[in-house]
């Protein structure tokens, strides 16, 4: 249920502002920049949904054909709204772009004093929150993790935002976040404390190998890296483990260490070490890998539950791509207990709004099963955006088992950020959106399954999108997405 202080009825108006405020590097590439777009869909169709709603978004650099993806969005919304509204579909969506393909962050180039598009979408905020004002109507600017310079600029505009204060940002660390998890009695795997010198790290890992750990996670300790960015997997060899200085053999072994994000690499990871902190986590193995994740919201009452999913991650399993709903029902209970602790504990550090996540990793070793929780996320996951449209376009919540039903028939789906091939490369979003509206595929709302596209901006240059698959079972939402994928490759890139 949505809390009463964010309800629809008193934010009519929503201003959608979704970047990542992280390490700059991590940015430096279109497809992440392109990432911003993932919440353009849901905040589109949601505002069709909502009584007298509508949003802004904000966008940097444009998206690829606008028009073709805002209608697109609309057609979705206004076929499955049952809102009335006396203004055209159009008039309640406005995209702000900002030609601007730096790698700053999303609320630096809307805030730049110089640069003609930023003032211009500053001002037209500015305009249309007196508007709503002197219509006696709030509005909400929604963002995806605690910000000094949004809560900036919610003050110079007078609206409320939808995140923790920023002061919360230090809570959301790595070593912040194995700290609270240890302090609930909420398992973890083994680790180092949290040092800022190689050396320091190399003698704090020698009690554990000497325990047996040879696999490890190596940890930045900040927010700037998300999504499994900021780590390195680093592995120990016989020769490094029997050696007669078990801490300088380490030591020399660690540049050796693979980083996650090959844009930071081993000379960046070390050169950040200093800087933030890094801590060492063994490596959980096991059967039957899973990451599971909870979502849930702090309010003034307390934590509420928004939902769990399975994560898709990548090969590495440290990175991010995709996720299905829900988690799996064996230990869903259990996930769902451990977020509302953490949310509890959040809420009595003086923490009364904002979005946050936990994830975990399942394994299964000699036929018992365990939970570790991995990282805390003090903002919106990955996650929220796929939830925010399937939930919107189903008219439901999940219920008291963490399940969507419509009409007591059961509803997953299955969300991926990262369906690519050369072959996509040239494909532009109208064709790929024109193909899957004249398909089977097309999500219907009589019965309430299909696919949604979304993250299309990556198409033509680098043959990447997204979509989400609705459907009954998650045997028939994978379907969905290898028909998808063959779709896709049976249309004509424009050369």
């Amino acid at each position: 249920m949505t809390p009463t202080h964010y309800s629809a009825a008193l934010f009519p108006l929503r201003i959608s502002i979704q970047g990542r405020e992280c390490n700059r590097g991590m940015l430096e590439s279109p497809p992440a920049m392109r990432s911003l777009e993932r919440s353009v869909g849901a905040s589109i169709v949601s505002a069709l949904h909502r009584p007298e709603g509508s949003v802004i978004c904000v966008v940097a650099p444009a998206m690829v054909d606008t028009d073709s993806q805002i209608d697109y969005f609309l057609r979705l919304g206004m076929a499955t709204t049952k809102q009335m509204d006396p203004r055209r579909p159009r008039e309640r969506v406005t995209v702000l772009s900002i030609e601007d393909w730096s790698s700053r962050w999303l609320s630096e180039k809307l805030l730049d004093p110089e640069h003609p598009e930023a003032v211009a979408a500053r001002e037209y905020l500015r305009v249309a929150v007196e508007r709503e004002c002197r219509a006696g109507r709030k509005v909400m600017l929604t963002y995806r993790e605690p910000s000094e310079s949004l809560e900036r600029l919610a003050g110079w505009l007078g609206v409320v935002g939808d995140q923790a204060p920023s002061w919360t940002i230090p809570l959301g660390t790595k070593s912040s976040g194995r700290d609270l998890f240890r302090a609930l009695q909420i398992p973890v795997a083994a680790a180092t404390p949290l040092v800022w010198d190689l050396g320091e790290l190399a003698a704090a890992m020698e009690p554990l190998v000497r325990e047996g750990t040879r696999r490890f996670v190596l940890k930045l300790d900040s927010t700037e890296y998300a999504g499994g960015m900021g780590n390195a997997l680093f592995d120990l060899d016989e020769d490094t483990v029997s050696a007669a200085n078990l801490s300088a053999a380490i030591a020399a072994r660690l540049p050796q260490a693979w980083v996650i994000n090959p844009r930071l690499g081993w000379s960046g990871f070390s050169a950040a070490v200093p800087k933030v902190g890094v801590l060492a986590e063994e490596l959980i193995t096991g059967d039957e890998f899973r990451s599971p994740s909870f979502q849930g919201r702090l309010t003034p009452d307390g934590p509420e539950v928004i939902s769990t999913h399975e994560q898709v991650l990548a090969p590495d399993r440290q990175s991010y791509t995709g996720s299905v709903f829900p988690a799996a029902g064996t230990y869903r209970m259990l996930v769902t207990e451990y977020g509302q602790r953490v949310g509890k504990a959040l809420h009595g550090k003086g923490i009364d709004h904002g979005y946050y996540g936990v994830d975990f990793i399942a394994i299964s070793r000699n036929g018992r099963r365990r939970m570790f929780a991995c990282e805390l996320n003090l903002r919106a996951t990955a996650t929220r955006h796929g939830f925010d449209m399937v939930t919107t376009l189903l008219g439901t919540h999940p219920d008291l088992d963490g399940e969507l039903r419509v009409d007591g028939e059961l509803r997953v789906y299955l969300v991926s950020d990262n369906i690519t091939s050369e072959r996509y490369v040239g494909l532009r979003p109208r064709t790929l959106i024109d193909a899957l509206e004249q398909s089977s595929l097309h999500y219907h709302p009589a019965s309430k399954q299909g696919v949604v596209l979304r993250l299309m901006s990556t198409l033509p240059e680098y043959g990447i999108f997204g979509a989400v698959c609705v459907a009954d079972s998650t045997g028939a939402a994978e379907g969905m997405m290898e028909d998808l994928r063959a779709l896709a490759l049976s249309l004509r890139p424009a050369r």
